[in-house]
C-alpha cells in the first residue's frame, strides 16, 4: 500500500497574455478664488478620456502642487465642508510655522506666502489617484466623485501661477 500526498490546488488560475496599452497624457488648469476649496473634476477628467477617445484601462490624475490634494470622496455640500474645517482643526492657519519665518529661508522672495499650513495639510492627502474606466468613462462608486483640493488658494496670484495644473494620463485601448 502506497500513501500519496494530495496535490495542492491554486487558488487562482490565470493565463498570461501579452497587451501593449496605448498611453495618452493632458492637462487640466482650474483657477481658484479661495484659500482652501474643494472641486469636483469628475466630468473633467470624463472629457478628458473622451478626447483621447480612449474605451478601456486606467487613468491617474496627478497634483503638480505642493500645496493641493487629489481624492475619491462622496460630493455632497456638508461633508465637503467638514473636510475643509477638519483639515483646518488639525493643521491651524495661525499657528507658528518655522517655514512661515521667511526672513530665515536663503532666496525666498519677499512675496512668499506664508503657507506652511498648507503644505502640512497636503501631506495628509494623495498627491493621484488612479481610477479604472470602461466605455470611456471612469469607473467609479454610485457615489464617489473625484476631487481636487485648493489649500493655499487663490490661484492666479499676482507674479505667480494663473493657473492650478493637474496631469491626466491614461493607459488602455
Amino acid at each position: 500500500m502506497t500513501l500519496e500526498t494530495p496535490k495542492k490546488r491554486r487558488m487562482f488560475n490565470y493565463t498570461a497574455s501579452t497587451y501593449v496599452a496605448k498611453q495618452y497624457h493632458g492637462r487640466l488648469e482650474i483657477r481658484t478664488s479661495k484659500k482652501t476649496h474643494i472641486f469636483d473634476i469628475t466630468d473633467k477628467v470624463n472629457d478628458a478620456l473622451k478626447s483621447f477617445k480612449t474605451k478601456n484601462g486606467i487613468v491617474v490624475v496627478a497634483t503638480t502642487h505642493t500645496t493641493t490634494g487629489i481624492a475619491i470622496n462622496e460630493n455632497e455640500k456638508g461633508l465637503k465642508r467638514d473636510i475643509e474645517d477638519y483639515l483646518a482643526h488639525i493643521v491651524p492657519e495661525n499657528r507658528k510655522y518655522i517655514h512661515n519665518d521667511t526672513h530665515l529661508r536663503k532666496d525666498c522672495p519677499p512675496d512668499e506666502p506664508k503657507n506652511a499650513d498648507a503644505h502640512i495639510k497636503a501631506l495628509l492627502l494623495p498627491t493621484s489617484v488612479t481610477i479604472p474606466y470602461q466605455a470611456g468613462r471612469l469607473s467609479l462608486g454610485k457615489w464617489q466623485s473625484v476631487f481636487f483640493l485648493e489649500l493655499d488658494g487663490p490661484c492666479p496670484r499676482p507674479n505667480k501661477d494663473k493657473y492650478r495644473t493637474l496631469t491626466i494620463t491614461a493607459m488602455g485601448d
